[in-house]
């Protein structure tokens, strides 16, 4: 098996012809995916999601005494004062000021000040799981803020430019995200399994592989449709090879895969004065081979050097349009060709 798909290679048109009775498995792949990606974000961001948090943003503004203004902005940025408000100058006055079940620790855990955009003005966050607390923090943080420029040379106030009030923190959740990757892995997933598959068997389907195993085809009898022009074909190569022989060994591979109304319509196309199977080894070989019954490695066994005939019987007429991309061949140059039903060398 493995010298058959090395012989054969990986042909992308017949692992589409294959795998299009599959689609299903790519797309429960892709939806196991999703489902299961999004299932576990869903519990992470939204079932077991902390406390909704409420913020109070306020504003502030900071006046520099003149003449030292430069000298006391560059000592301050958003970092400056984020490390600022956790020291008993500001966390440690504001936590004495709001009494005992609030202290410095929580007060400096609270508070965060973001990106500053300019050196005399700063946000001050105050985040809470209660929005009540968070505006007691806010008020308190105000009056030690208003006390702290005591302490730095060349900073006369800082005031309050904007109040705010503590609302709820809208956190986006990445669920649909999260659905999207999951839907492609798990397509992904399916797909490789549908590779594996592929490559894993090399049952005979198509004209391509009774050439991979040695054979040649000379048409093909459809299960599904009776397409007049293949018979035809069929029936002028049968003619052709079989126009100076006088017994036929027909043998099906599979054992009783062909049924007798196919084999019937086989005999019927051969020259009237054959005799079939008499029981002579000498006699001319003619495989009737149904699709998806025996494997190459299997069909090589019936082959001799690629000289063997080969009908291949109860094929799918939809995937061999999908493999050979033909509908009406008729009058198309080099259309036996592609089912080999045309003598060639070997």
């Amino acid at each position: 098996m493995k010298d058959d798909i090395k012989d054969r290679g990986f042909d992308l048109r017949r692992f589409m012809m294959l795998s299009v009775r599959r689609v299903w498995i790519l797309i429960l792949g892709a939806l196991a995916g999703g489902i299961l990606f999004g299932g576990f974000a869903y519990i992470k961001q939204v079932i077991k999601a902390p406390e909704p948090v409420y913020r109070n943003d306020s504003l502030y503004l900071i006046s520099f005494t003149q003449g030292e203004a430069e000298a006391a902005q560059a000592q301050f940025n958003d970092y400056t004062w984020n490390d600022v408000l956790d020291t008993d100058a500001i966390a440690g006055i504001a936590a004495s000021i709001l009494g005992d079940e609030i202290d410095k620790a929580y007060v400096a855990a609270s508070t965060t000040v973001p990106t500053m955009s300019d050196i005399s003005m700063f946000h001050v966050y105050v985040e809470d799981t209660d929005p009540e607390k968070a505006d007691q923090i806010q008020n308190a943080l105000t009056l030690a803020l208003g006390i702290f420029p005591q302490y730095i040379t060349g900073m006369e106030s800082i005031t309050v430019l904007d109040r705010g009030k503590a609302e709820l923190v809208i956190h986006t959740t990445t669920i649909t995200r999260w659905m999207v990757a999951g839907a492609i892995i798990g397509a992904l997933a399916a797909l490789f399994i549908l590779a594996y598959v592929y490559i894993m068997d090399d049952t005979v389907r198509i004209a391509e592989d009774i050439k991979t195993a040695g054979g040649r085809c000379l048409g093909i009898l459809f299960k599904d449709k009776t397409d007049e022009a293949e018979e035809e074909r069929l029936q002028e190569a049968v003619t052709d090879n079989f126009k100076k022989v006088q017994e036929v060994r027909m043998i099906d591979p599979a054992g009783t895969a062909v049924s007798a109304e196919v084999a019937g319509k086989i005999k019927a196309m051969m020259p009237d004065d054959v005799k079939f199977n008499t029981g002579n080894k000498d006699a001319k070989v003619l495989l009737c081979v149904a699709a998806g019954s025996i494997s190459v490695a299997e069909l090589k066994r019936f082959t001799d050097e690629g000289n063997t005939d080969v009908v291949l019987c109860d094929a799918s007429h939809k995937l061999h349009r999908i493999y050979y991309f033909y509908g009406d061949r008729k009058g198309k140059k080099g259309a036996r060709n592609r089912t080999g039903s045309e003598k060639t060398e070997e």
